[in-house]
This record gives structure tokens, C-alpha cells and sequence, in this order.
């Protein structure tokens, strides 16, 4: 079996291969469209000339639906070379990231927010994050989607499970997902969330005095081109008849040009969203799901009784239609014969009327799929990650676990366990030792679990809480928030939410930096032991060693495990593995001297 990386290979190579032959097919296209043309002023001009003989009239008109048979060819063959380009460009791209390369790929940076309770923290969001690693959304809604699963903690175990299921369904169904992907990239949308799609389905009854204009819609069609038939088989019939209905149809026209134009300038801003979901929503189709979310979603796009494809394919072409008011000569000819546009707005009511009620989680399906595909997309990429177990029986339990983003040639995996609640452990250590890494790593990979997808790790268990962090405290001058006041409103949030029922696993990082070194030991101490008290447990990393001394004070609640660090002949040699007991070696005089700096 082809390694996961040679499967992007092999479909960077087909779809180069189908580039050429597409390029070679458009030029045949241009050249029949081209020959066409001319075929369809060449027999006009012999009709002409030769005293209106059938056969060129016959012959034009062949011409011409051969010119728009060959433009519909090529409609559909553009189309299919832009979806190729996509295709060629999320293979490059996949194989940029097997190189440690992201830069390509959407940081999500407006969804970073500091008063998150870990986002900021663990590098979630922005460059050379968790998000921009694993999102490979095809819809801005997906997209948003994804990123308030990487924004919370899902704490229900079957959500977890289902949602791992999913993830691993789709996980070796590469092709569906790069298609998928393909689709909804290939057109970028505005849909960002689903308070659009209400607002824009609650907008009803455009139409006023309809007990008068529905009849009028019925019934034009049959006065405007009844008369105008009448006019030319009927010699004594006017021709002012025919004229004055058609007048009078785009006089009605004018009345609504208003509300046409907002109506249409709404639609404006879903269309490519709309066109897009349909595209996406034909291909869902074809799929055949096992997985319980999976098959759920399946049946809320495609039941009995509403079918998301059918009625989004039909919304497309209404999109369609309404576009083609662009089109000065053809919107006057239309709205004269039948008030196209008037119809068109009752068929959007219509429309509305019938899948209102649908089409929101219609979309929410739609994007939960792509967020699951990222997901999905992720664990491809590393085959090596496991799904985690949701126990009760430990909080966090993992072998050989380490940070997602480090490459594995590299990455120095340890073994981590806390038990229960109110037990905490004290990590100690050198600079550079390894601490914040491994403070990232639990808290990543704990984010992960609860999110249903794959860990860095041989094993991990653990009970789904509510994550916090405090590691990167900043001042707010706008605010008049000094550091030291943002870090205890921090700590008083993590106090608030620990006291408001929730259980929380929490990892700090040097608590407390902005005072003196004593006023810092004796606070911590307090704080430390009010949390054990607390449906609270995790992780406190710190460079006061003093600290350690909680454990020998309350050993069930505190544990001390440290990186060293070995200095020989003022060389630092480091193995960033996690040992029991407080780090016994500082390094600090000793690295500003290699630097230069003392």
C-alpha cells in the first residue's frame, strides 16, 4: 500500500496529466466556437443573397446550436480545468506541509482572542498554529465552524466518540475529501454562519397586493403573446394591441424595479455560496456513510420528503436566473412578453415558503462535514496519531506524547499522568529545558481529544473538562490594565469558573511574574493550595523551587516532576525528558555567557 505521502504524488502526477489533455481539448473548443460563428454569418449572408433559399436558413440555424452546444461544452470543460488547477494546488500544497512548510495555509488569525481560556495560550490560531495545520475548509461557514470546535471544550463522551467515528470514516477517503475541498475552494463565499441564512429566510411577502398581481402574472403571458401571435397570423388584428400589453407589462415591471434590485443584490451576496453548496451537496450525495454522524447527516440532507440537492439545484438556477437581468435586452424582451422578474420573485417565495425551515440545518450539515473533513484530512496526514480513550478512571493518562506540530525525526515524546481531581504537578526546570513545550503538548493534545480528533501519543486516556490556561499574559494600555492586574483577572477567571460547577484541567505557566520574588513565592503558595480545594487539577510549571516543597506538605494533592539539564565544561546538553523531583541545574549565567551577554 502506497504510504500516505505517495498518494499526493501519484495525484499531483494524474491530474498534471489531465491539465495537458485539457488544455489541448480547449483549444478544439475554441476552434469549433470560433468555426461556428462564422458558419452562422456565412449561411446568413447566402440566405440573403440568394433570394431567402430554406437551406441556408436551415443551415444558420444548425450553426447556431452548434455554437451553443459547443459553448455549454465549454462552460462545463472550463470548469473542469479550474476544479483540475484546485486539485493540482491542494496536492502541492499537502506535500509543502509534509515538509513542515503551513505557510500556505489560512492561519485563521481573526479568530485569535486573548480573553479565550486557552486559545492565545497554546497557539491555537495565527501563524504556525493548530488551526493553520489542520483546517482545509471548503465553505467560510466550515471554516468558522472549525474554529469554534477549536475554541471550546466538548465535554459529552458520545458527541466525542461520534464525532472520532466520523473522523475516521472519512480519514482514507481521501479522494472525497480533496473533491470536496476542490469544490468549495474553487469560489470563495460570504457565508460565514448561519444568522445569514435566518435573516435572510425570515424576509418574506415581498409582494404587496397579491390578491391583484397573481392573477396579472398568470395571466400576461396569455394576453402579451396571445395578441402578438394574433398580430402576425391575423391580418385585420392591430398591431398597437400587442404593443400596448407589452407597454403596459413593463410599466408593472417598474413599479417593483426597486424591490427587484434589493431582492437581487441580497441574492448577490449568497450566490456563490448557494451555487457552491449545491455542487457540494450533489457530491455528498453519492456517498454511502456508515458512521453514526455520518448517516445522520446523510438523512437530514436527503430524507423522504426534502431532498437538500433538489432544492439547492433549483435555488441555483433561480440565482442563475436572476442574474441574467444583467442583460439589459433580454431582461426588456422577457418583461414585456411575461414579467419574468415578477415571476421570478414569486418563485423565490416560493421557493422559501417550501424549505425555510430546512435550509438552516441543510448548511449546518453541509459544514459539519467540512469541518470533519479537516479533521479527517489531519489524521491522514498522520497515521501514526491515535484516537484517544474517554475514561473516568484517570483525568489524563498518555505514553509517549508530544507536541502534533514537531516533526517526528525530532520531537522528544514523554509519559504523563494525573489521577483525580485537586492533584496537581509542580514542573520544574532549566531555560530552554523543554518546559512550555510539554505544557503546549498536553494542553494541544487534550484540546484535540475533546475535539474527536486523533493525539500525538501511544496511548491517551482521559475525561473530558473544561481546558484553561495562563502562559502568556499581556498589559492592555487602552484599558489601563497593568501585567500584574491582567494576570489575576486571569486567575480570577479560572477561580470564577472552577466555582461555577465546571471541572477544570489547568496549566499555568510561572504564575505571578509581575511582583518581587518573594511576594511571587508566598502568593503562588496560596493560590496552590486554594485550587487543590477546587473541582480543579493540571499543571504549574515555575522556576521558584521552592515550591516543590507542596508536595512533601500535601503529597496526595502534589507532585513534582522536572527537565534537567547537564552542564560540563559550561557546555548545555539537553534531552528534554520528564523526570520525578524538582530540577536541581540552572543554566541561565551560563547561556548569557556563551551568548555574549555578560
Amino acid at each position: 500500500m502506497k504510504s500516505n505521502k505517495e498518494q499526493y504524488i501519484l495525484q499531483l502526477e494524474r491530474y498534471s496529466v489531465e491539465k495537458k489533455k485539457l488544455k489541448t481539448l480547449s483549444l478544439v473548443y475554441t476552434v469549433l466556437r470560433l468555426l461556428s460563428f462564422v458558419a452562422i454569418v456565412f449561411f446568413m449572408v447566402l440566405y440573403v443573397k440568394y433570394e431567402q433559399q430554406p437551406i441556408w436558413f436551415i443551415a444558420s440555424v444548425l450553426s447556431m446550436l452548434l455554437l451553443a452546444y459547443a459553448a455549454k461544452k465549454d462552460a462545463r470543460h472550463l470548469y473542469r480545468c479550474r476544479l483540475v488547477d484546485q486539485f493540482i494546488a491542494i496536492n502541492k500544497a499537502e506535500l509543502d506541509y509534509w515538509e513542515q512548510n503551513v505557510s500556505g495555509f489560512d492561519a485563521g488569525s481573526e479568530f485569535m482572542d486573548a480573553n479565550n481560556p486557552f486559545t492565545s495560550d497554546l497557539d491555537i490560531f495565527g501563524e504556525y498554529s493548530i488551526f493553520q495545520a489542520i483546517n482545509r475548509s471548503a465553505t467560510t461557514a466550515g471554516r468558522a465552524k472549525l474554529a469554534a470546535w477549536f475554541s471550546t471544550s466538548l465535554l459529552q463522551p458520545s458527541h466525542i466518540l461520534a464525532r472520532q467515528q466520523a473522523v475516521a470514516e472519512l480519514k482514507d477517503d481521501y479522494l472525497f475529501r480533496q473533491h470536496f475541498q476542490a469544490i468549495g475552494q474553487l469560489d470563495k463565499d460570504s457565508l460565514s454562519d448561519l444568522s445569514q441564512i435566518n435573516a435572510w429566510v425570515a424576509e418574506r411577502s415581498w409582494l404587496k397586493n397579491k390578491k391583484i398581481l397573481l392573477p396579472v402574472l398568470y395571466l400576461s403571458p396569455v394576453f402579451t403573446i396571445g395578441s402578438i401571435l394574433a398580430a402576425v397570423f391575423i391580418p385585420i388584428f392591430p398591431a398597437s394591441i400587442p404593443e400596448a400589453f407589452c407597454l403596459l407589462m413593463l410599466v408593472v415591471t417598474g413599479v417593483y424595479l426597486k424591490l427587484l434590485n434589493r431582492v437581487h443584490h441580497q441574492l448577490g451576496a449568497f450566490s456563490n455560496a448557494f451555487s457552491k453548496y449545491a455542487r457540494l451537496l450533489e457530491l455528498v450525495k453519492q456517498q454511502q456513510f456508515h458512521s453514526s454522524s455520518l448517516s445522520a447527516i446523510y438523512t437530514t440532507l436527503f430524507g423522504e420528503q426534502h431532498n437538500a440537492a433538489k432544492a439547492f439545484s433549483a435555488l441555483s438556477k433561480l440565482l442563475a436566473s436572476f442574474d441574467q437581468r444583467a442583460n439589459l435586452l433580454v431582461a426588456v424582451v422577457l418583461n414585456a412578453l411575461y414579467l419574468r422578474d415578477l415571476q421570478l420573485l414569486v418563485r423565490l417565495e416560493n421557493w422559501k415558503h417550501e424549505y425555510d425551515s430546512y435550509l438552516p440545518q441543510w448548511v449546518d450539515a453541509t459544514t459539519e462535514i467540512d469541518a470533519l473533513c479537516s479533521l479527517a484530512n489531519f489524521s491522514f496526514n498522520h497515521a501514526e496519531f491515535i484516537f484517544p480513550e474517554i475514561t473516568d478512571q484517570v483525568l489524563v493518562e498518555a505514553k509517549n506524547l508530544g507536541h502534533p506540530l514537531l516533526p517526528s525525526a525530532t520531537r522528544v515524546d514523554n509519559d504523563f499522568c494525573i489521577e483525580r481531581l485537586g492533584q496537581f504537578n509542580i514542573v520544574t526546570g532549566a531555560n530552554m529545558a523543554g518546559k512550555s513545550t510539554f505544557l503546549r503538548s498536553v494542553g494541544v493534545n487534550l484540546l484535540l481529544a475533546s475535539c474527536g480528533a486523533p493525539v500525538c501519543a501511544s496511548t491517551f486516556r482521559f475525561k473530558p473538562m473544561v481546558l484553561f490556561t495562563s502562559m502568556r499574559t499581556t498589559d492592555n494600555l487602552a484599558k489601563h490594565t497593568s501585567y500584574f492586574h491582567a494576570e489575576l483577572l486571569r486567575l480570577k477567571s479560572l477561580i470564577a469558573a472552577a466555582e461555577g460547577g465546571h471541572e477544570l484541567f489547568v496549566i499555568l505557566d510561572e504564575i505571578l511574574k509581575g511582583t518581587n520574588s518573594t511576594d511571587k513565592l508566598i502568593g503562588s503558595r496560596k493560590f496552590l493550595t486554594k485550587l487543590k480545594d477546587l473541582s480543579i487539577a493540571g499543571l504549574v510549571a515555575t522556576h521558584d523551587l521552592a515550591l516543590g516543597e507542596l508536595s512533601t506538605e500535601f503529597p496526595r494533592q502534589f507532585k513534582n516532576i522536572c527537565f534537567e539539564v547537564e552542564i560540563a565544561d559550561r557546555n548545555i546538553k539537553f534531552d528534554y525528558k520528564l523526570r520525578e523531583g524538582v530540577s536541581q541545574n540552572m543554566n541561565a549565567t551560563v547561556l548569557m555567557e556563551q551568548m555574549g551577554i555578560v
